[in-house]
């Protein structure tokens, strides 16, 4: 039997690492993830939603379980539309597609090249070898690359409160310098 990796249970990284399971909510009816993008419902909404008619209809024959299960569910959606509504939020919410996306072509280069392995940095650590754009080495570095660039585009846009504020106080404070000094020298 083999023993688990410590460096793939190591949490001190937090949002660095993408989280790639998406499980339901047990401790509320449903919730909107903003860091992931995704909507969570409880088991029980699931069913019940699976439980009515195709479409968005609410008939006669509909419980008032259903129909509060399919309010939780337009209310997580309102919660998602106004997240991607945002230039920002548009862009982040396509960031795990756009990791697939550029890396397939080389994922499957790699798997040709090398067989399936994981971890492809772990790969490339123990196989230092030519950069030439055609060598493994090369097909793994470009992976990290677009892999980390994207996952650093995630962590820098999603940065709240504390750097947005001094941002917004510094940028005040320039221009309240700016304005200061032209005033007093017109």
């Amino acid at each position: 039997m083999r023993d688990f990796n410590p460096l793939l249970l190591d949490t001190s990284l937090g949002d660095l690492i993408p989280q790639t399971r998406f499980n339901a909510v047990l401790d509320a009816h449903g919730l909107y993830d903003g860091q992931r993008f995704v909507i969570r419902l409880s088991p029980q909404v699931h069913d019940l939603i699976a439980s009515l008619p195709q479409g968005i209809a609410i008939t006669s024959e509909s419980t008032r379980d259903q129909i509060q299960a399919f309010s939780t569910y337009l209310h997580e959606t309102i919660h998602w539309w106004q997240h991607i509504g945002s230039t920002c939020g548009f862009m982040l919410s396509l960031s795990y597609p756009t990791q697939t996306h550029a890396n397939l072509t080389h994922l499957r280069r790699f798997l040709e090249q090398v067989g399936p392995v994981k971890s492809i940095r772990r790969w490339v650590e123990e196989n230092p070898g030519s950069r030439d754009m055609a060598s493994p080495s090369a097909t793994a570095n470009i992976i990290i690359n677009n892999q980390f660039d994207i996952n650093a585009y995630r962590y820098l846009a999603t940065i709240r409160s504390a750097l947005l504020e001094l941002f917004i106080i510094q940028c005040s404070k320039a221009w309240r310098i700016a304005t200061a000094s032209r005033l007093a020298t017109a």
